[in-house]
């Protein structure tokens, strides 16, 4: 009897066993791709905002509010600065993109390595991936830059700024400054004037002596 059902008992098929060994390694491939794009795709804002709002945000506060653009010394500096930032989220914004298209095309690879027995797609790397292999290190490149240059642009007008107001405490003022005193000082004393004198009074004038009385007229005698 154990040697009949021994015989029924079906055999196995290497064939159908590998195919289902890499039925399940491409499925789990395929789900630890997926978690990576899903993670890369969370990421996309988060980063976008960061790095926009922040880099931007703190040059812009620091031209506003330190150092005015009228007076601010080294234009150059912070124009590459934006420049580079720029560039930085540019590349940023490109290598999401690119690197969804390099997880698709890692599926597709596995699919042809694990399903289609392919041996030639073994950890081989799409377009998309290799483009991927330079974006990131040159988007980090920028960024460094950027705030290198940022860097330099609020040393140099700090530095000024320090120099303009150690230049200014050191030269005399032209007018002499009045020297403050922490105690109240006295009174000044008010000079005491004496009375005014009364006017002397002028002699009253004499009076004027009566003109003399005029002679008479001589009369004629009778003859």
């Amino acid at each position: 009897m154990c040697d009949e059902s021994q015989d029924k008992a079906p055999a196995s098929d290497p064939a159908k066993e590998d195919a289902l060994r890499r039925q399940k390694q491409f499925d789990d491939y395929w789900t630890e791709q997926q978690t990576r794009e899903r993670a890369n795709s969370d990421k996309y804002d988060n980063t976008i905002l960061a790095y926009s709002t922040g880099a931007l945000g703190l040059s812009i506060t620091f031209i506003k509010d330190l150092v005015p653009l009228a007076t601010a010394h080294h234009l150059w500096a912070i124009k590459v600065s934006w420049l580079l930032f720029a560039v930085s989220l540019l590349l940023m914004l490109a290598s999401f993109p690119i690197a969804a298209e390099s997880n698709r095309q890692s599926i597709e690879f596995a699919h042809a390595y694990f399903i289609k027995g392919d041996e030639t797609c073994f950890n081989k790397q799409g377009w998309a991936a290799k483009i991927l292999g330079w974006i990131n290190p040159l988007a980090g490149v920028a960024f460094f830059a950027a705030a290198m240059f940022t860097v330099v642009f609020v040393w140099a007008n700090i530095h000024e700024k320090e120099s303009t107001v150690m230049s200014e405490k050191q030269t005399p003022p032209a007018t002499k400054p009045t020297l403050l005193r922490e105690g109240v000082g006295s009174a000044s004393m008010q000079q005491v004037h004496k009375g005014t004198q009364s006017a002397a009074m002028a002699p009253a004038p004499a009076a004027p002596a009566p003109a003399p009385a005029p002679a008479p007229a001589p009369t004629k005698s009778a003859e």
